[in-house]
């Protein structure tokens, strides 16, 4: 059995290559300023043939992404309007030792940079740049799903 989902996302102005800094309601994004999936159509996101992205999931979804048998529908509302930002099939999830493996090879660390440039982030941190970095280096290694490149298309 395979599984097609709508995963709604944050919202972001910069058509999900880096972040934007979208004053989120709810969430890892309204408390950090930022949402690990404001990255997942970046074309940094390839490792092995393989597009890397991010969305939160179940253990339902978990169990569909072992096979390969999930597609991810990512969505985001924004002026009251509901957009499909695109799709992606036959989508694995990434182990924690993957994530990590996947994480150094593309530099992840590195966009430290782009998340200081983001007016929502300084503020969410104090303006405190030491505080940004001891928060990145815990939780930069968040790039849950995996599909083949040809398989993952952004509107």
């Amino acid at each position: 059995m395979k599984a097609i989902i709508l995963k709604p996302v944050v919202w972001n102005s910069n058509n999900y290559t880096k972040p934007s800094g979208h004053n989120a309601t709810t969430g890892f994004a309204k408390d950090y300023g930022y949402g690990h999936e404001e990255w997942n159509n970046s074309k940094n996101n390839i490792w092995r043939n393989q597009r890397i992205f991010h969305t939160e999931h179940s253990e339902k979804l978990l169990n569909y992404s072992k096979s390969g048998e999930l597609g991810i529908i990512p969505i985001a509302s924004y002026d009251s309007v509901q957009y499909a930002l695109g799709i992606a099939t036959n989508v694995y999830d990434n182990s924690k030792e993957q994530m990590k493996i996947i994480t150094k090879e593309l530099k992840i660390l590195e966009r430290a940079d782009e998340l200081w440039e983001v007016a929502s982030v300084r503020k969410r941190f104090n303006n405190s740049r030491k505080s940004l970095d001891t928060h990145w280096k815990k939780h930069h290694k968040w790039l849950l799903w995996r599909c083949p490149e040809n398989q993952f298309h952004w509107s």
